[in-house]
């Protein structure tokens, strides 16, 4: 399990205020689930750099979650599995 995984996992158990952030990000989880393309498309020319050519990612979408935070995702297609969607969250 991937350290960010391990954090995610420990929010329900910490504080009310991580225990609200889990809430929130499961929430978001299902919305994008349900419609991975329910966010805001980030315009290819404010992709950064660095998520092209490390990731090789070629959309990238925010999601609104709460107050200032924001979840970026992208979306991509592959042929043996259907839709598969990759997030990352952002802080104020």
């Amino acid at each position: 399990m991937t350290r960010s995984a391990t954090l995610f996992f420990k929010l329900p158990s910490g504080r009310v205020e991580e225990k609200e952030i889990f809430n929130l990000l499961n929430s978001a989880f299902d919305m994008i689930a349900k419609d991975p393309f329910c966010g805001i498309q980030v315009p290819k020319r404010l992709i950064p750099k660095l998520y092209i050519t490390k990731y090789g990612i070629d959309n990238l979408w925010k999601y609104n979650f709460h107050k200032n935070w924001r979840l970026m995702y992208l979306s991509c297609r592959r042929r043996d599995a259907g839709c598969c969607t990759g997030t990352g969250m952002a802080a104020p």
